[in-house]
């Protein structure tokens, strides 16, 4: 878990943790709490479970770097 003060924030971890596919934002609390998920398998349609002021993002796709 890690505490974000803003959605941005939550996502933009994702997306610079190469390990990240994607993370539960849990707005209920203040700051919001931030959870994310290493394993695809965690977004199978009958592992995600719905928890009221909870929001799941998923990682669709990844860019892959080619060097600069």
């Amino acid at each position: 878990m890690i505490r974000t003060v803003t959605l941005e924030e939550c996502l933009n971890y994702c997306v610079d943790n190469l390990t990240c596919v994607g993370v539960d934002v849990d707005y209920t609390l203040s700051p919001i709490q931030c959870w994310p998920h290493t394993n695809s398998g965690d977004y199978v349609d009958n592992h995600i479970l719905d928890q009221l002021g909870t929001t799941s993002y998923q990682l669709l796709t990844r860019c892959k770097s080619t060097g600069w």
